[in-house]
């Protein structure tokens, strides 16, 4: 469902999702309404980005944003499929310039 990374490792934005679904999860996400099929879907939307190999390939990556790194998805692996601990994933990813929305 959701697509592949491109050629450079950068993952692909929501909006390129063929079905649609996803692109409903989000807005239903960002309305705070969203039901916990969709709730599941963003927690997979957001394992997909923060793994991005794109990430990995950072010149400018130090022993700290590795670590960082290793613990952002580290989260999202464990993280419940809800609202509010999507949302604490999220701003602990846009600390990091890692900005899936």
């Amino acid at each position: 469902m959701i697509p592949p990374y491109d050629q450079t490792g950068l993952p692909f934005y929501w909006q390129y999702e063929g079905s649609g679904k996803l692109a409903m999860a989000i807005a239903a996400y960002v309305e705070r309404v969203a039901d916990q099929s969709q709730l599941i879907l963003i927690k997979e939307y957001f394992a997909h980005w923060v793994h991005a190999p794109v990430y990995d390939e950072n010149e400018f990556h130090t022993d700290e944003t590795r670590a960082t790194l290793s613990e952002l998805r580290a989260a999202i692996a464990h993280c419940e499929p809800d609202q509010t601990a999507l949302e604490n994933w999220q701003m602990a990813a846009l600390k990091e310039g890692i900005d899936p929305l």
